[in-house]
């Protein structure tokens, strides 16, 4: 077994003796995305010929940097995780990228470093593959938190037009907020009815007052 194989095997083990794939959804993501990853460059390893070492050298490299990933996002957290993901980073690219960047944002959220979350789900956004929406969504939601309403409702305005049902309750929800925020309570209110008839029966009552002090809000013109 070559020195690449052996280090991928023992930070795999490693992984595995310290948490579940089950155990972060994040993690789950990484895997799940890099032996699809794995399984593609085999099959070039057969038809490829002389180009099959390249290709074996190129999987290794990425099971390796995928334990990698795995290790940081099990074992390290705050602002000492944020730091390990940013130099992990500037090595790796594609779908791992793209997992790399998700961390990095959800990281920078949890750390009120909304900035940082922001410019991580525009990374993702801009490679146009993965978790596009949910990138987007959480985009919004960093852009909220950093006084950006405005620009947060446009966003979740084009989200509640192509979101599937299962997303209908979290983005109009804040979107309502947001649009509220923003001064634009027209759409505030859109949102409000649309969670009025989607929520569970115990949050009725709760939208059902917001939808009617924000009329009154609009009929005062305060």
């Amino acid at each position: 077994m070559s020195q690449a194989r052996e280090e991928q095997t023992s930070l795999l083990h490693q992984l595995s003796s310290e948490v579940t794939p089950e155990a972060d959804p994040a993690l789950r993501f990484i895997l799940n995305n890099i032996k699809t990853i794995s399984l593609s460059l085999g099959a070039v390893v057969l038809l490829a010929g002389g180009a099959a070492a390249y290709s074996w050298n190129s999987a290794a490299t990425l099971k390796k940097q995928q334990a990698e990933l795995g290790m940081i996002v099990a074992t390290k957290s705050g602002v000492e995780k944020l730091q390990a993901l940013d130099t992990f980073a500037s090595g790796v690219s594609g779908k791992l990228q793209t997992a790399v960047n998700l961390e990095i944002a959800r990281t920078g959220l949890e750390l009120k470093q909304y900035d940082r979350a922001a410019a991580a789900y525009n990374a993702v956004i801009a490679h146009g593959e993965g978790p596009v929406f949910m990138a987007r969504f959480g985009l919004a939601q960093a852009l909220l938190q950093q006084d950006k309403a405005a620009e947060a409702t446009d966003i979740l305005m084009a989200l509640a037009a192509e979101a599937p049902e299962s997303f209908t309750v979290s983005v109009n929800r804040m979107l309502a907020e947001a649009a509220f925020e923003a001064g634009r309570y027209d759409q505030a209110l859109a949102a409000f009815e649309t969670l009025q008839g989607v929520v569970a029966a115990d949050e009725k009552g709760y939208i059902a007052f917001r939808v009617q002090s924000l009329k009154q809000h609009m009929q005062s013109g305060s």
